[in-house]
C-alpha cells in the first residue's frame, strides 16, 4: 500500500494495544474520509497483517450491502447515536473484552461514535502520486536512470 504508512500503523497500534481489554469494553476506531480515498482498503491491508491475525480468531468485514438480507438489520445512511449505541450494546454483550470495531464513513458524526481519536484520511498530495507514478513506470523516482 502506498502513502498510507502512518495511517497504517495508527490502525494497527489500536488493533494491537491490549488496554480496551482490561476495562473490557470494546475499543471503536472511527476512521472517515471522502468516497474513494481508501479507507476500506486501508482497513483490509492491515487486517492482512501477520500481527493482526495471530491476536484475533476472528476478522470479520461488513459493508454496506452486506448488512441487506439475512437476520441482519438493515443500516443504510446515517446512523444516529441511538441505533449505534444498540448496536454497540449488542455487540458487547456476544463480543468477548478486548474486542476491536472500526468504522468507516465520509460523515465526521461517527467521530463521537469512537473510543479511540478518529483517524481522518485525505487524498494523497499531487507529489505523493506523482512519485507513486514515476517509481511504477520509471523503477525510480528520477527518470533518466
Amino acid at each position: 500500500m502506498f502513502g498510507r504508512q502512518m495511517e497504517k500503523e495508527t490502525i494497527l497500534s489500536f488493533l494491537l494495544c491490549r488496554e480496551a481489554a482490561r476495562n473490557g469494553s470494546l475499543g471503536v476506531l472511527p476512521i472517515i474520509g471522502p468516497a474513494r480515498v481508501g479507507k476500506s482498503t486501508l482497513v483490509e491491508h492491515v487486517c492482512h497483517d501477520e500481527r493482526v491475525h495471530r491476536r484475533f480468531s476472528l476478522i470479520v468485514f461488513f459493508s454496506g450491502n452486506d448488512l441487506n438480507g439475512g437476520n441482519l438489520a438493515t443500516l443504510k445512511g446515517d446512523m444516529d447515536e441511538e441505533t449505534w449505541r444498540g448496536l454497540y450494546t449488542s455487540a458487547a454483550s456476544h463480543l468477548t473484552p478486548g474486542s476491536k470495531i472500526i468504522l468507516t464513513s465520509r460523515s465526521e458524526k461517527i467521530a463521537s461514535l469512537g473510543t479511540a481519536e478518529s483517524l481522518m484520511l485525505k487524498f494523497l498530495s499531487q507529489e505523493a502520486y506523482w512519485y507513486f507514478f514515476k517509481t511504477v513506470a520509471f523503477g525510480s523516482t528520477n527518470p533518466e536512470c
